[in-house]
Formats: structure tokens, C-alpha cells, sequence
């Protein structure tokens, strides 16, 4: 598949160093994201 191929779940979305194994996979997005915080910080309206 090529690198734009929206069923390629193991495409890079981010990267959190230069090391390319530190980096947040489609699969990982799609797998489930937990997002935290108190009350009234953004979760809902922020992420989507």
C-alpha cells in the first residue's frame, strides 16, 4: 500500500522524537484514545 492509502492503519499520523518507533499510528488512533482532564479544559470541543 502506498503511503497515502487510507487503509494503511500502520501509516505515521505523529511523531513524538526522531526515533521512527516513537511515533502514534492510524491503528493506534482508531484503536481508542483516552483523553483527560478537569472540568470545563476542552475535552469534548478539543478532540473532536
Amino acid at each position: 500500500m502506498s503511503i497515502n492509502d487510507p487503509r494503511d492503519l500502520d501509516c505515521d499520523i505523529l511523531h513524538f522524537s526522531p526515533n521512527k518507533q516513537d511515533s502514534w499510528k492510524l491503528r493506534d488512533a482508531v484503536c481508542g484514545v483516552q483523553v483527560f482532564g478537569g472540568i470545563g479544559s476542552g475535552k469534548t470541543s478539543g478532540s473532536g
